[in-house]
């Protein structure tokens, strides 16, 4: 009996000891990251090509000086992935989210008083500000939060939940919003982010667990403060794990103000768990900086409760200045400067009609018919239902009619429009011009989108020629003399003639 529970005991504390050595992984960042390497052509040589810039350029001149003025905003769009109930959060629960982002990166966060002294003089905010997205790619009004059943039970760091075709949901323009996925995601992962690179790839952005995303609802602690996604971003705006992710001393997160981080006894791979006490240094060590070149010896503890550590969320409270520096410099350049300038924040209007398109007659054309009937695309480009407007038009110089219509588009919804004909156009260039005004007898608050103009030749009519008749296309002029080549377009998309020189004849029989 003795022996048995000798035994027991012995397995007891051997569990722990193990479970204390090897916690889970909370961030599959560096899983997802090996993936790609091994999946994506060319992604690791970008990736060190993108930071060798990166480095460059926060040492230069321009960089510091817009460093202290920088004032940026990144639209964001959340898809919720969802399989059950559970897995469906609120848009409120997707919402708390951003507020836990902004004040983070901008160290407005409340437990900033839990910075230890020794790091309160490196710690620092940066000039990102996050939105939900209130327009679409289209154009037309959005909340920003997408919620998507699908069959898929659970996801992996595959990529597999950002795509339609595979149980997912497909990015918006990464070009104009940084997208979330959030959903089921299996192996005790908490969420990843795709490192930026020197080409935008279509899969950027970050996914997060549904059990640890924002603060309320379905999330679970001790990962209930929002911070999974602080971290996450992190990534996706080139930071690395605050212990360079080798457990090493030699490795460097490319940030001169944190402090190295060595694995040990208990923190094997050198990240930290749980909720430390300051000072926490299970491993002191000194490691060559990747960035100035001069050896950083950890003389504080670890900086267990930055955003890039493994702790809980109530744990972590900062960025260093140099890691803000860093995210700065990523929505600073090219490429992904261009969510800086992206219009995925701004309302849509609330009253506003547009000119979609002009479908006749087509922009470049050329016709041997001296009259047209016009056609024409209204769009309601604004949040308000659209019941009446008036549009306006006119052919060359001669008099503007008017078209009072009405009826129903909701947003983002068009009607195509048949305008009064024009006819004994003479043999010319021509332009068709349409504009809208009133809408709902209102003031239209978006001008940018109200006219279009359209301009098209008549061609004189062919003379005919007696049969039969050959053409070669062989001479100096093309196409030749009494020949119209019609533009591609809508209507017809094969009139696409082309000159080439490598042709073979073909004899066609006259019938």
């Amino acid at each position: 009996m003795k022996k048995i529970l000798l035994t027991a005991v012995v397995a007891f504390y051997s569990a722990i000891a193990a479970f204390a050595q090897a916690p889970v992984e909370r961030c599959g960042t560096m899983q997802y990251h090996e993936y790609l390497k091994q999946t994506r052509k060319n992604y690791e040589a970008n990736y060190i090509a993108y930071n060798q810039m990166i480095d460059q350029y926060m040492k230069s001149s321009e960089f510091a000086a817009m460093r202290t003025t920088a004032n940026i905003t990144i639209p964001v769009v959340i898809h919720v992935v969802y399989n059950t109930a559970a897995q469906n959060i609120s848009d409120a629960q997707a919402t708390s989210q951003f507020a836990v982002l902004n004040n983070d990166f901008q160290r407005l966060n409340a437990d900033t008083v839990n910075t230890p002294a020794a790091f309160k003089s490196v710690a620092g905010g940066v000039g990102i500000t996050f939105c939900l997205a209130q327009r679409d790619p289209n154009g037309n009004p959005t909340t920003g939060i997408i919620h998507k059943s699908t069959t898929t039970t659970s996801f992996t760091t595959d990529n597999k939940i950002k795509s339609s075709a595979t149980g997912g949901d497909d990015p918006w323009d990464v070009t104009k919003y940084v997208n979330i996925w959030i959903g089921n995601i299996s192996g005790g992962i908490l969420g990843y982010g795709e490192f930026p690179t020197n080409s935008i790839s279509n899969t950027y952005g970050l996914v997060l667990n549904y059990t640890a995303t924002g603060t309320m609802g379905t999330v679970t602690a001790p990962y209930n403060k929002g911070r999974t996604g602080t971290h996450e971003f992190g990534h996706c705006f080139n930071l690395n794990h605050i212990w360079g992710d080798n457990g090493q001393c030699g490795a460097s997160d490319n940030c001169t103000d944190t402090p190295p981080q060595k694995g040990g006894t208990q923190n094997p791979a050198g990240c930290n768990y749980g909720t430390p006490t300051y000072p926490w240094q299970p491993n002191t060590c000194t490691r060559p900086d990747g960035v100035g070149g001069a050896n950083v010896t950890n003389t504080n503890g670890d900086m267990f409760m930055n955003y890039m550590d493994y702790t809980d969320d109530g744990a972590m409270n900062m960025f260093t200045k140099q890691q803000c520096a860093r995210m700065l410099a990523v929505v600073t350049t090219a490429p992904w400067n261009v969510l800086a300038s992206s219009n995925g924040c701004t309302p849509v209007s609330s009253l506003d009609a547009g000119m979609s398109n002009i479908i006749a007659p087509v922009n470049g054309s050329s016709t041997c018919n001296n009259s047209v009937t016009p056609k024409i695309t209204l769009g309601n480009a604004g949040s308000t239902t659209l019941t009446s407007a008036k549009v306006l038009y006119k052919m060359d110089a001669l008099a503007t009619q008017t078209l009072s219509w009405t009826g129903s588009l909701a947003a983002g919804a068009s009607t195509v429009l048949t305008l009064n004909a024009y006819t004994g156009l003479t043999t010319a260039a021509h332009t068709f011009s349409v504009w809208v005004t009133a809408p709902n007898g209102g003031t239209d608050q978006n001008a940018a989108n109200n006219a279009l103009t359209s301009t098209f030749t008549v061609a004189a009519a062919p003379t005919g020629s007696a049969l039969p008749f050959t053409e070669g296309f062989e001479g100096t002029t093309f196409p030749p003399t009494g020949w119209v080549k019609l533009a591609a377009n809508t209507l017809n998309a094969a009139n696409t003639w082309t000159r080439v020189t490598n042709a073979t004849g073909i004899p066609v029989v006259p019938v």
